[in-house]
């Protein structure tokens, strides 16, 4: 199983949200750097293996820093979350908060 490690402390703004989403979980060139292409890029994964787990680390760092931009990342992590608990016909992809 793989685990892919986003560690929120790393990010300032939004704009670094999303080159760490970029980096970490190898989202195409063609990703947008916008909430609702992030959102597309998630729920698609096609280039990760099944059972793969993305951590999401230092949210509460994050929060003390920006605390309208964790609300934001938040929401997208619980969508994701919720998106990914019901997608059982092509793979496994668990997303958790630590």
């Amino acid at each position: 199983m793989n685990k892919i490690i986003i560690n929120l402390n790393k990010v300032w703004g939004k704009g670094g949200f999303f080159n760490l989403l970029k980096d970490e979980l190898a989202f195409p060139d063609y990703f947008g750097n916008n909430w609702d292409a992030a959102d597309e890029c998630i729920r698609d994964l096609c280039w990760l293996d099944s059972g793969t787990t993305i951590c999401f680390r230092n949210a509460e760092k994050l929060r003390s820093r920006n605390n309208l931009l964790y609300n934001d990342i938040m929401l997208f992590i619980k969508m994701s979350q919720e998106y990914w608990e019901k997608e059982t016909s092509r793979k496994t992809i668990k997303i958790v908060v630590e």
